[in-house]
């Protein structure tokens, strides 16, 4: 009787051990919908906290771990949020209640524009996002002081619109509005508050000015565009080699030559580079109207927003020919223009989807050009030209060169090897 007590004792040690450790951390809500949650938080008059994950993101799982099932962050959010961890892409595995949340989640990524994981979302009891956080931050401490900014109505979203809508325009203001703009990713408001900004500031130049530039700069009246134009080697300096050059052209096609292209056009920008040009494709585009219109407004820029725009066309037309010469045209023209990178882009697309050998082949060529520049991402060039090895039938030198690179990161799993791995059984390594 007394070792049977013992071994009870010890059990109900083991179980309160456990229940203490799961109670000290942030406690998710695990049985209500979307709807019911944001009822609750209107009820109780509570925010919502939502991590937004994916099951191969490993930041999302060391948040888990580090810093979610630590006792004060737990106390703090389990006392001033509805907690919500909610995950965004899909497995065969999925439980019921994960795929009970399919469709709010889908709705949730697109609503609020969640483009990388982990992100984090703060909705006050009336369900609007007030406050947003992207990426890990392993520090506690600071990670509390950025949610501490979620609950406090000065500092949030909402609030802040709000008194640049009533004439706030200080600097400090400004600042912090563009901060929290851009973390709430809300690309339709930021180049006014950009602009605004940069008009009180007597150096564009500063890094800091750079970067609002990137963010702002989303039409050719903006104020940030005849920057990107006459300091492009400055403001690359910063973002990256051939930014100006590439947001230039990009938003002269956006203006004059997409309407063209497509009908019942329309552009949406998410942020961080993702862009969606929506509508129905032109089958029959006059190119020397297009032409026409660019010179007349840029006409220093017309070769390279030619090229932009018929690359991009004919992709969305899935005609690798035209796609192929248009590329192969410019690169004869001038050589030296193209940036590795953008000629690496165009080398993995017609690596996915073209089958002809003489496009291929002229892909490789390009492929070849990027490895044996100065850019600034050497490994993605030399992947690149091994997938097109392997395409264009040079198994044995492909699978070398794959696995010398992935030798050479170490690795030991991943796509890489997933990818050398059907190169030795004669898989398909592209779509």
């Amino acid at each position: 009787m007394e070792k049977m007590m013992k071994r009870l004792l010890i059990v109900i040690a083991i179980l309160s051990s456990i229940h203490a450790w799961a109670q000290q951390g942030i406690k998710f809500e695990e049985t209500l919908n979307w709807e019911q949650i944001k009822a609750k938080a209107k009820k109780e008059n509570s925010y919502i906290f939502i991590d937004a994950y994916a099951t191969w993101c490993v930041p999302c799982k060391e948040m888990s771990a580090k810093i979610f099932s630590k006792q004060e962050i737990g106390d703090f959010y389990n006392k001033n949020f509805i907690n919500v961890a909610i995950q965004f892409d899909r497995k065969s595995t999925d439980n019921k209640r994960i795929k009970e949340w399919y469709n709010d989640a889908k709705k949730i990524k697109d609503n609020f524009k969640i483009l990388a994981y982990p992100t984090y979302l703060y909705f006050n009891p009336n369900g609007e996002l007030v406050y947003k956080i992207v990426g890990a931050n392993y520090d506690p401490t600071s990670f509390l002081e950025n949610t501490k900014l979620a609950l406090d109505t000065k500092t949030q979203y909402p609030t802040l619109k709000d008194q640049f809508v009533n004439g706030k325009r200080d600097t400090a203001f400004l600042a912090t509005l563009i901060k929290a703009g851009i973390n709430s990713s809300d690309m339709k408001s930021l180049p006014t508050f950009i602009n605004s900004y940069l008009k009180s500031q007597t150096n564009l130049l500063t890094k800091q000015n750079i970067i609002y530039i990137f963010y702002g700069t989303q039409s050719t009246t903006d104020f940030g565009f005849e920057t990107l134009q006459k300091h492009s080697e400055a403001i690359d300096s910063v973002i990256g080699k051939g930014f100006s050059r590439k947001t230039v052209n990009r938003l002269i096609f956006n203006e004059t030559v997409f309407p063209m292209l497509k009908t019942n056009a329309v552009i949406k920008n998410y942020g961080g580079g993702m862009i969606d040009y929506q509508g129905d494709l032109n089958k029959s585009v006059d190119w020397q109207t297009v032409s026409n219109l660019v010179k007349n407004k840029f006409p220093d820029r017309l070769e390279e927003v030619n090229r932009f725009s018929k690359t991009l066309y004919y992709q969305w037309a899935e005609d690798w020919t035209k796609y192929a010469e248009v590329v192969s045209e410019y690169l004869e023209k001038k050589p030296n223009q193209l940036n590795p990178d953008e000629l690496s882009d165009y080398t993995e697309v017609l690596f996915q989807f073209s089958n002809d050998s003489s496009q291929l082949q002229k892909a490789e060529s390009w492929s070849k050009l990027s490895m044996a520049s100065k850019g600034t991402d050497p490994i993605r060039y030399k992947v690149i030209n091994t997938r097109l090895l392997y395409k264009n039938g040079k198994k044995a030198e492909a699978i070398t060169q794959m696995q010398s690179v992935i030798d050479s990161l170490g690795q030991t799993s991943g796509q890489l090897v997933d990818e050398v791995n059907k190169m030795k059984n004669n898989e398909k390594t592209w779509f």
